[in-house]
């Protein structure tokens, strides 16, 4: 009894079809009407699109570029230094602490100070504990 209404339902449904004209006469609506030449859509996206807020947003990006570089390298070349400084003193705690510096200037992508500080420092570590107590 419930599935003969169901199919009845169905069968129903399937005898009212509708023309693709039918659909899109729903969907498509009123035509708009044509923007005025005082309206305040054309004014705001004047005001949006401007060339002074894409200069203003590019120069304020570049500067922030420019900074974020400068730490980085300076993380890098501070690495550096304390893997150099590890050839003469205190060869383990300077020599770990330019790998560690190291490892963090790549991350902020300065590879290549960031690399050399790692090969140094490491290279510092292993001629101290290996090398240098048989000279």
């Amino acid at each position: 009894m419930v599935h003969e209404r169901n199919s009845r339902s169905f069968e129903d449904k399937a005898s009212e079809t509708r023309t693709y004209d039918d659909l899109t006469s729903d969907i498509q609506g009123p035509p708009s009407a044509p923007l005025e030449a005082n309206s305040s859509r054309q004014e705001e996206i004047a005001s949006e699109l401007s060339t002074h807020a894409f200069q203003g947003e590019r120069e304020t990006h570049r500067d922030s570029e420019e900074e974020q570089t400068k730490a980085s390298s300076a993380v890098g070349w501070l690495a550096l230094t304390l893997a150099v400084l590890s050839y003469f003193m205190m060869p383990i705690i300077l020599g770990t602490g330019g790998i560690i510096l190291g490892f963090v200037a790549r991350t902020r992508h300065t590879d290549t100070l960031g690399n050399t500080a790692i090969i140094t420092g490491a290279a510092s570590i292993i001629i101290t504990l290996f090398i240098l107590p048989f000279v």
